[in-house]
């Protein structure tokens, strides 16, 4: 084999794993993009995704209205957790802690560059609670009285974790 066809054969399979890495791209992880990006509320340009409902904290803010905290957190702590708060999904970076007072949500990583302070709701405020799901995980979600009534979804399994006051509700 000469140096010009092998040079030639060498081009060739380096064209090919090319082209092989861009019909991945297009066809299995571009999907996965613009079902994220429209599970946002937006487009996977951005169009209609509505940065000031995240920077607001998506219910958040109403949360913290009646229930900020300045407390030190709890003992016991589950971090890099998955909590939907309102229309907003904190995936992966929401600490969340029980202790006699209440439930303490705090957000870390890129959620806490929004700025959203440290929450700490005392379970006389949880009006009631129910099965739901979370990225098809069982979870729960409680339901804050007014006038903070927005509803804070979480993974179920958290709940024996944190040793919570909270009963699980099995399903019919």
């Amino acid at each position: 084999m000469s140096e010009e066809s092998f040079t030639l054969v060498v081009g060739v399979v380096v064209l090919i794993v090319f082209l092989g890495f861009g019909f991945f791209f297009v066809f299995k992880l571009m999907p996965r993009m613009l079902r994220t990006a429209f599970e946002l509320g937006g487009t996977p340009f951005g169009g209609g995704f509505n940065l000031s409902q995240v920077t607001r904290g998506g219910g958040w803010s109403k949360l913290a209205e009646s229930w900020q905290t300045s407390a030190p957190p709890p003992v016991r702590l589950v971090k890099r957790q998955s909590v939907r708060v309102g229309a907003v999904i904190y995936r992966r970076s929401t600490t969340i802690g029980a202790s006699e007072d209440g439930l303490y949500l705090e957000t870390s990583g890129f959620s806490s560059l929004f700025g959203l302070p440290p929450l700490l709701i005392p379970w006389s405020a949880i009006l009631d609670h129910r099965p739901a799901r979370l990225y098809s995980m069982p979870a729960v979600q409680l339901n804050p009285a007014p006038p903070a009534d927005i509803p804070i979804v979480f993974y179920q399994s958290i709940l024996g974790k944190l040793g919570m006051p909270i009963e699980k509700e099995e399903r019919p």
